[in-house]
């Protein structure tokens, strides 16, 4: 199995689909990270929309050691969040997942229906052995999120990033391939 992202996740949800990000996305894209409730979380909002140019992948899904895939409503097209991986190192086959999504589509399964796809995919086509993910300690939500996908909290990495100035802590877990 190759070690990189030539292909790209395929969702078949009845409100969602998963599909490269364009630039005509980031307008979007730049709102919703810019939301406190996405910002909080993650600890940096983009300054602008051209800081996130480097999620735009080029016509083919390429040999990318980074994927972020925009998750957009299936009636609309219109970006409602993202999905993908970072920190990827494929000499140890593992990468760090990342997903978010926009307030109003909370609590409608979305979350754990993309994390759980990616997951999958990430282990069955991308050839990766461990998917890891590190959470804010008090973001509950995607806690229970990564917990309905099968991670396994590994422990609690004290004052791990600092976000709004003050070092947090955040929890690390992983999901492993079983094969």
């Amino acid at each position: 199995m190759t070690l990189c992202f030539k292909t790209l996740i395929e969702s078949n949800h009845d409100l969602v689909c998963v599909r490269r990000i364009g630039y005509s996305d980031l307008p979007d894209l730049f709102a919703h990270l810019s939301a406190p409730a996405i910002a909080d979380q993650v600890g940096s909002a983009p300054q602008s929309k051209d800081d996130l140019a480097r999620y735009v992948l080029p016509s083919s899904a390429g040999e990318t050691s980074f994927l972020r895939l925009a998750i957009t409503s299936r009636l609309t097209d219109r970006l409602i969040g993202t999905v993908g991986f970072h920190s990827v190192a494929w000499r140890h086959r593992s990468a760090e997942i990342a997903f978010d999504l926009v307030p109003e589509m909370w609590s409608k399964g979305i979350a754990t229906y993309v994390c759980g796809l990616a997951v999958d995919w990430a282990h069955e086509e991308a050839g990766l052995v461990r998917v890891q993910a590190t959470v804010l300690d008090s973001n509950l939500r995607s806690l229970a999120v990564l917990d309905r996908c099968g991670f396994v909290r590994e422990g609690l990495l004290m004052r791990y990033r600092i976000l709004d100035g003050q070092s947090k802590d955040f929890f690390m877990l992983s999901h492993v391939a079983t094969a």
